[in-house]
């Protein structure tokens, strides 16, 4: 079985076009608004905040769930996905800050938990 690489399919649909446009222009910035915990009347989640604080960016305490860390793991694979497809400034911003900031929290010798 022969794999295609993401980056030669091209949706001329219009219903799956619809949906990336979706996720593009809505889903994936509201997602890093919750990630951030800007989102009114969202249960907060310290996400962004915990790898500030394990980044020494943030002098706030740890909090939220052991796993919260998967949830901006999965959010720059989802943004890598799309930016695999065309090229979107906003986005490709956020997940660079993203990364940054990830790097930051990781330690000298490799380890990376914001637990």
């Amino acid at each position: 079985m022969e794999f295609v690489p993401v980056t030669y399919v091209k949706l001329n649909d219009p219903i799956w076009s619809e949906q990336f446009a979706l996720v593009r222009d809505v889903v994936l910035p509201h997602m890093w608004e919750i990630l951030n915990d800007r989102v009114k009347n969202a249960e907060k989640s310290h996400c962004i905040e915990n790898f500030k604080v394990a980044a020494g960016m943030s002098d706030d305490d740890r909090y939220g769930t052991v796993f919260i860390d998967t949830d901006l793991y999965k959010w720059i694979e989802a943004v890598s996905y799309c930016l695999s497809v065309e090229a979107n400034c906003e986005l490709e911003s956020l997940c660079d800050q993203a990364i940054e900031m990830i790097e930051r929290a990781q330690q000298l010798d490799g380890y990376l938990n914001t637990y």
